[in-house]
């Protein structure tokens, strides 16, 4: 044994495929790039896939459903975006004047691009039926016929004095 030289164990590493899930990628594999593209890109697919599978899922309240009529979801959640998004452009002080008075009093955690970001990003139906249960002034029939700044309160009253969408979203 003195004198011979000992070899170094070789190992064959293989590295986490985020499309599959599994350690299947070799290391040269990995390096790739456009293993690695692919990778992210079938792993983005599967996420969109789910995420659209718990949309198809998601029930309309039958208060929401109500006052919807025959309005899809999905337009009138897009149209309260509008909304919000022309209070700050069309009342720019006056929406500031809201969002400060509910960061104050409720701790709003939003200013105006999370809050845009936010509701671009959730379902449009767990928007809309969160949305309904404390609302008071729009009409989801015809949003766009309705003040900007009153769906921009209607949207902060959602998020932070809302008990339905406290124990839904945390």
């Amino acid at each position: 044994m003195r004198g011979e030289k000992r070899s170094e164990p070789t190992y064959d590493l293989r590295l986490c495929n985020s499309a599959t899930g599994k350690c299947d990628l070799s290391e040269e594999e990995a390096r790739k790039p456009e293993a690695y593209r692919q990778a992210e890109s079938e792993a983005a697919d599967r996420q969109r896939h789910e995420r659209l599978e718990r949309w198809r899922n998601t029930p309309l309240d039958p208060e929401a459903k109500q006052a919807l009529g025959n309005v899809p979801p999905a337009a009138a959640w897009l149209e309260l975006q509008d909304q919000v998004a022309g209070a700050f452009c069309d009342h720019p002080e006056e929406a500031d004047v809201l969002l400060v008075k509910y960061e104050a009093m409720y701790q709003c955690p939003y200013d105006l691009e999370g809050l845009l970001a936010m509701m671009g990003n959730l379902n449009p139906v767990v928007g809309i039926n969160n949305f309904q249960y404390l609302n008071e002034k729009v009409n989801l029939k015809d949003v766009m016929k309705s003040k900007p700044l009153d769906v921009l309160e209607q949207v902060l009253k959602m998020l932070t004095i809302s008990d339905k969408w406290q124990s839904e979203i945390f």
